[in-house]
């Protein structure tokens, strides 16, 4: 039985050269590359990239961007950095204020699900 080929090139492996093992596959010395960047991978740290070789920082890249989508509930628009998690919602730190007087919530505020909106309790007086 012959030895399985590179599980990058599909290529037979020469008696004599070195063969890279990772992930329990065999790949030549220049085939252990990172399958998004192909950036060698000889003597680094690798992960699994769905059964290939991947670098650390492409993994990174990877997890980052499929990293589900946050919105504001006050905006609508997608949050990217910090952000305050509230009555169940998300919302930029700078979008959480009062609908009625838009001054900032600290403790004071609720949600009113009849108008679907942030208040401060003493404001909900004005809004009806």
């Amino acid at each position: 039985a012959s030895a399985a080929p590179c599980a990058k090139c599909s290529k037979p492996f020469l008696p004599g050269k070195p063969v890279a093992k990772a992930l329990g596959k065999s790949f030549h010395k220049e085939c252990l590359v990172c399958k998004d960047c192909s950036k060698s991978l000889v003597g680094v740290g690798f992960v699994d990239g769905g059964g290939l070789p991947q670098c650390g920082e492409c993994a990174e890249k990877a997890d980052a961007s499929a990293a589900p989508t946050v919105t504001c509930k006050s905006c609508k628009n997608e949050i990217t950095g910090a952000f305050v998690k509230a009555f169940g919602f998300s919302f930029h730190v700078y979008c959480m204020k009062c609908a009625v007087c838009t001054k900032p919530l600290n403790n004071d505020g609720f949600y009113d699900d009849i108008t679907d909106k942030i208040l401060h309790l003493n404001c909900l007086a004005d809004l009806k």
